[in-house]
């Protein structure tokens, strides 16, 4: 396993934007993406999410978010978004470490459960999730854009 080194993003760092780029062009499993500027920092600036990168060295080569867990009948739910591993750096473990972190993370907020949602076409992330404890639940996501 690569020794990663996860870190809080609390704005967005022009100096990253080719590796922002990089994953989430990885995370879309498209050759290239052009990401938002402006998107990225309300990200590192909400009051109720945080934005993983997980660096090697001065590299980002992962990268997650989280949902501060939210009150519900009989349970408080943190959402995790975004896992992303930079497709020349798969296999090394990192993902693993990413999983792990955002569940002590989420834990550490209060949270007593955690979830995430992820497309059908990937599979890479789906063994991940499986592989550290995720359940798949047979279930529809009904979204209305507002």
């Amino acid at each position: 396993m690569t020794d990663i080194n996860i870190v809080e993003q609390e704005k967005y760092k022009p100096e990253l934007a080719s590796h922002y780029d990089e994953l989430l062009a990885s995370l879309h499993l498209v050759e290239s993406f052009n990401h938002s500027p402006e998107e990225i920092q309300g990200v590192c600036e909400a009051i109720g999410s945080s934005f993983y990168l997980g660096m090697l060295g001065n590299v980002p080569v992962a990268m997650t978010t989280l949902i501060h867990p939210v009150l519900s009948l009989g349970h408080r739910t943190a959402i995790v978004e975004d896992v992303s591993v930079h497709r020349n750096y798969r296999g090394m473990g990192i993902g693993l470490s990413m999983i792990s972190f955002v569940e002590a993370e989420a834990y550490g907020l209060g949270a007593n459960r955690i979830e995430l949602h992820s497309s059908d076409a990937r599979i890479e992330a789906h063994n991940l999730y499986k592989k550290t404890g995720f359940i798949v639940f047979d279930t529809n996501l009904f979204r209305k854009e507002l």
